[in-house]
């Protein structure tokens, strides 16, 4: 864990972070129902479109978990990082994602993540980077971030970064789309 990393994360709280739309599909109101069954130095930020203290909030406090939860709003893309680094789990409670592009981001910041099996979140996070859990189970969830957690002196951010450049980055994807044109090319 680098220093920034480490400094952000010192404390007793352990932070959550939600970095998503407001919509429906992407879970929000699983994730609160699963801070409902963490012990009290769990919290959830939310950052995102229509994440506004007021929207958020009002969910929080239906679930009863309003004096643990905050809101940021819009961030910009340099603020992603640092909010990552800030967080002990990034949490991805969505019933539906194509690729699941925050996963990706939080395992290039050293950040782990619990998600649902919605599509794209379970072809990026690994056993040994996270949990992958059914939508819509809080309970699932809730226990998958708490065993995340609960594992931080395990953890390799290193080993998270480095799995994402090696499947992910710029230089990969070109790698293995010039491997496929060959493929197709000698078959031809």
């Amino acid at each position: 864990i680098d220093a920034t990393r480490r400094s952000s994360l010192q404390g007793t709280q352990r932070r959550i972070l939600f970095l998503g739309g407001m919509t429906a599909r992407k879970g929000l109101p699983t994730l609160l129902d699963a801070l409902v069954r963490l012990p009290p130095q769990f919290v959830l930020t939310v950052a995102g479109p229509d994440a506004t203290p007021q929207s958020v909030l009002a969910l929080a406090r239906r679930a009863g978990v309003q004096t643990r939860v905050s809101a940021v709003g819009l961030v910009d893309r340099r603020s992603v990082a640092a909010l990552l680094n800030e967080h002990h789990v990034l949490a991805v409670p969505s019933y539906q994602e194509t690729f699941g592009l925050v996963c990706a981001e939080a395992l290039a910041c050293g950040t782990p993540v619990v998600a649902t099996r919605c599509g794209g979140p379970e072809e990026i996070v690994t056993p040994d980077l996270g949990r992958i859990v059914e939508p819509r189970d809080s309970v699932a969830l809730a226990a998958a971030i708490e065993l995340v957690v609960s594992s931080e002196r395990q953890w390799q951010p290193d080993r998270a970064r480095a799995y994402i450049e090696e499947r992910f980055s710029m230089a990969a994807l070109a790698l293995r789309l010039e491997r496929h044109y060959e493929s197709v090319a000698h078959r031809a």
